[in-house]
């Protein structure tokens, strides 16, 4: 009974510090942009993989939104068709679609490659599904491809790759991890994903 409450009290506080930080992220991103309209879109597609989930607690809006906010705010969204981005061409501005998709290897691939790792580690018996995210990967690789053949696309392709890789691993990490984990010591990644939000927000 004891271990009972005492859980349920480390999981309000887990909630209130979730609750806490998603508010001080909102104002902190919506002081620095001044647009309502801005702020309230990055927490709505955060919440889009959580709603695949069907896990509407507040520490996963918290894990999903830290994550949109440390990644995708510096992009720019802007789309002109007779522009070249790169003001070169040829084997120069196909290397360039290459480095800016490389983080993918350096980031988002050794993250999902983790995430697993600890799922299977977790639960050994429990049959982890991977045809689900079949989709998710033809369209991530549609976007470079898309880059790579349209130059002027890649601001627009380099933010539907991100959030592609971010709805995959938060889909994953929610289904499969966090789940009777301690939600205070399991968010200890989300809070240095916050941290780095906060620093592209005041300082990048």
């Amino acid at each position: 009974m004891a271990e009972k409450t005492q859980a349920k009290k480390v999981n309000i506080v887990s909630q209130v510090i979730s609750v806490l930080l998603i508010l001080v992220l909102l104002l902190l991103f919506y002081r620095d942009n001044g647009s309502i309209v801005r702020t309230l879109f990055y927490l709505a597609i955060s919440c889009v993989p959580v709603f695949f989930t069907l896990k509407f607690r507040p520490e996963a809006i918290f894990r999903s939104f830290a994550f949109c906010l440390a990644v995708l705010p510096a992009l720019n969204l802007s789309l002109d068709l007779g522009a070249n981005p790169f003001d070169f061409i040829g084997f120069k501005a196909s290397f360039q679609v290459w480095i800016t998709y490389s983080y993918f290897f350096l980031i988002f691939a050794p993250m999902m490659a983790l995430a697993i790792l600890v799922a299977n580690k977790k639960a050994q018996s429990k049959k982890i599904g991977y045809k689900k995210y079949i989709p998710h990967t033809v369209l991530i690789l549609l976007c470079i491809a898309a880059s790579a053949f349209c130059y002027p696309l890649i601001n627009v392709c380099e933010f539907a790759f991100k959030f592609l890789c971010i709805a995959v691993i938060t889909d994953y990490v929610e289904r499969y991890i966090y789940e009777g984990y301690t939600p205070i010591l399991a968010n200890l990644p989300y809070y240095f994903l916050a941290l780095t939000a906060i620093f592209r927000i005041r300082w990048y």
